[in-house]
């Protein structure tokens, strides 16, 4: 703990009354753990740019700093597909990728001077209850192919207090807004003439400069500029889209409580998954079936729309559930929250998109291909994305299957197929009714045409016709003067006849012979 840190952790204690726990309880700081997740969606078709911008992405302190290092999922106990999802091994691009800050990065004036032990800068949350003195733990990022992705914080308060830990739980979850809490943080800076270090005011130089000077500072300054730095080439910086309520963090928390009253149990749950902050009037009643599940005696996963996470009241001080289960918290368990919010969010997308280019004022082309690629999106996260089991263990699947009743991702997958279904259906109707129209009026072009060059072929014909028959009663006569010496000289009316009568017969003939071949083809 850095020497701030150190003084903001011996403050005097907070004298208000409250019912929710003695003050014998405290938490166990070591098994305890808070991540705080931030879900946006942004274009899946620019996944390989952002991975791209991300590792290459570089803070710029004494030296350079590379900001993310890659890590691998924890797959060991998956399913097979949905390990494959995580960590393809047959050559084929991957689907998702999931980043750490890295640790130096994370502790530099240049970066977020955080740290879990001597962090570079003092932290504390001004919240209208108190202020917390609390560490910045780490960041972790994470992507998925399907248009989906996480930004989550890992912090938590330098006390043992239980009414610290509700506090911050309930309030650093507002990253922007007017609930937010506003943030501070001091670092110590060159010596002075007498040898003390002198603490200066600090902020991430990734938040960007303050508004104004002395203006309070807030978490969504950072995480909006630790996104930021995902942009690639032209593209605008702001390449993300809140996809949850604007503003708001899921908390996941993983809370150890030792001490207090023994029988405060249910309300000490009720409070956590609730997020209540100390002083909220807790009162469980009866819990939803999806609400919570037990693990062991007096420790309890808990699950809500809103976040979800783990509590312990006083568990066995053993290896295992002091160092393995939070261990597996962190791991495991976080990567299966993280996989029912990438179909609740998927999902949720899928159906904005639906909405947003069903009621813009496209064309029916652009609209056409708009719902195209929706339905393509649909049928790659079916293949690959909607998973109804991950893991084969039972406590993991129990786990998992709590979270997909909770964020009710069989009926919101139901609905958005529906929808998608219905509305390129629809789409595909009046393409083939337009489609059908425009062939009609295709051939109601092509019959005016005919006609038009009937009636230039009547006009035409009916001279060229007489002239034809002129021109053969002319012959008539001439053969029938030098070869049979019958009948006056010149054309007579006769000739025109004859001359007639050869010309029906060889049209007739024609029409004949047309319509016997055309029957021998058809046979």
């Amino acid at each position: 703990m850095s020497v701030e840190q150190a003084d903001l952790a011996a403050a005097p204690p907070r004298t208000a009354a409250s019912a929710m726990e003695p003050d014998s309880a405290v938490v166990d700081r070591e098994a305890s753990a808070l991540r705080f997740v931030q879900p946006f969606t942004f274009d899946g078709r620019t996944f390989a740019e952002r991975a791209a911008a991300v590792e290459g992405s570089v803070w710029t302190g004494r030296r350079p700093l590379s900001v993310w290092r890659q890590q691998q999922f924890p797959t060991t106990d998956l399913l097979a597909h949905v390990a494959e999802f995580l960590q393809p091994t047959d050559g084929t691009p991957r689907a998702a990728a999931l980043w750490r800050m890295d640790e130096d990065a994370l502790r530099s004036p240049a970066g977020l001077g955080g740290g879990r032990a001597h962090g570079g800068a003092a932290w504390t949350l001004h919240t209208p209850h108190s202020d917390i003195a609390f560490a910045l733990h780490g960041v972790e990022l994470a992507l998925f192919r399907h248009g989906v992705g996480f930004l989550a914080v890992r912090a938590q308060p330098l006390s043992d207090s239980p009414r610290d830990w509700f506090d911050f739980i309930h309030h650093f979850r507002f990253a922007a807004g007017e609930r937010a809490p506003s943030l501070r943080a001091e670092r110590r800076v060159q010596p002075d003439g007498d040898g003390h270090a002198a603490a200066a005011a600090y902020f991430p130089p990734v938040a960007g400069a303050a508004a104004a000077p002395g203006a309070a500072r807030y978490l969504g300054e950072i995480l909006g500029g630790l996104l930021e730095q995902a942009a690639s080439g032209e593209q605008p910086s702001r390449w993300w889209r809140e996809i949850f309520v604007p503003g708001v963090l899921l908390p996941y928390p993983s809370v150890y409580i030792d001490g207090g009253d023994a029988t405060d149990g249910a309300r000490t749950l009720y409070r956590l998954r609730n997020f209540f902050h100390a002083d909220q009037d807790a009162r469980p009643g009866d819990q939803p079936g999806t609400a919570v599940m037990e693990y062991a005696e007096r420790q309890w996963f808990f699950f809500s729309l809103n976040g979800g996470g783990f509590l312990a009241r006083d568990a066995p001080a053993d290896p295992f559930f002091r160092g393995t289960l939070p261990a597996h918290i962190e791991r495991q368990y976080f990567l299966l929250f993280l996989l029912a919010l990438q179909q609740r969010f998927v999902l949720m997308k899928l159906s904005q998109d639906v909405s947003r280019h069903w009621v813009s004022g496209a064309t029916a082309a652009a609209r056409a291909t708009a719902f195209a690629r929706i339905h393509d999106a649909l049928l790659a996260f079916t293949a690959q994305g909607y998973f109804p089991q991950t893991m084969q263990e039972e406590h993991h699947h129990r786990y998992y299957e709590h979270w997909l009743r909770t964020f009710q991702i069989t009926q919101l997958y139901e609905q958005v197929s529906a929808e998608v279904r219905e509305m390129h259906t629809d789409l595909e109707l009046r393409e083939r009714e337009r489609a059908g129209a425009a062939a009609e009026r295709r051939e109601a072009r092509m019959k005016a045409t005919e006609r038009r060059f009937n009636r230039i072929g009547f006009l035409v014909g009916v001279p060229v016709w007489l002239f034809i028959l002129v021109n053969s009663a002319v012959n008539v006569a001439v053969v029938r003067n030098a070869v049979a010496h019958a009948g006056p000289a010149g054309i007579q009316w006769y000739d025109m006849v004859l001359s007639l009568a050869v010309g029906v017969t060889g049209f007739g003939l024609g029409v004949l012979l047309y319509r016997v071949l055309s029957r021998s083809l058809r046979t």
